[in-house]
C-alpha cells in the first residue's frame, strides 16, 4: 500500500457530507475529471471539500472586496496549484535577471499603439465556469 492509500485509510469513511459528494460530482462532470484510482477520487474529494469550506467562510465574511468560487483547480491543494500554475520559479527569475544586455538604441515612440493590429491580444484564456455561475447551477443541481 502506498503512502496515500495509508494516508487515506486513517480518514473517517464519511468524511464530506453527502451534498458535497454531490457538488463534487457535479464539478467532475462540468469540468471533465478523471482519477486513475478510487484513492486518489477520494484523496480529491477531500482536497475539494477543504477548498469548498475555504470559499464558503471567505463568501460568508460579508465585507470582502471580492468573492471567491470553485473553479477548475478545486481539487488542488495550495501547494499543488502552486507548483504547476504560478509561473517562473525563482532560479529562472534570477537567471533571467543575469542576461539583462546593454540598454537597446531608443526609437521614436508612437503616441498610441494598437495591439490588435500588432497581433498581441489573443483571446481570453481558461475563463472556465468563473464566478456564480458554476456553484449556482450546482446549488440548483442539489436542491440546496
Amino acid at each position: 500500500m502506498n503512502a496515500l492509500g495509508f494516508l487515506l485509510h486513517l480518514l473517517p469513511l464519511h468524511s464530506c457530507s453527502s451534498s458535497v459528494t454531490q457538488l463534487f460530482e457535479a464539478w467532475l462532470n462540468e469540468h471533465g475529471k478523471t482519477y486513475s484510482s478510487v484513492e486518489e477520487k477520494q484523496w480529491k474529494l477531500k482536497i475539494f471539500a477543504d477548498n469548498y469550506d475555504f470559499v464558503k467562510q471567505h463568501n460568508n465574511i460579508g465585507y470582502s472586496s471580492y468573492s471567491l468560487s470553485l473553479d477548475s483547480f478545486a481539487d488542488l491543494t495550495h501547494h499543488e496549484f502552486k507548483a504547476s500554475h504560478l509561473g517562473l520559479t525563482a532560479v529562472l527569475a534570477s537567471s533571467a535577471r543575469r542576461n539583462v544586455g546593454e540598454p537597446r538604441e531608443v526609437r521614436d515612440i508612437p503616441d498610441s499603439i494598437d495591439w490588435n493590429q500588432e497581433g498581441a491580444v489573443t483571446d481570453v484564456k481558461d475563463q472556465g465556469s468563473c464566478g456564480i455561475d458554476f456553484l449556482s447551477s450546482c446549488y440548483r443541481f442539489l436542491g440546496l
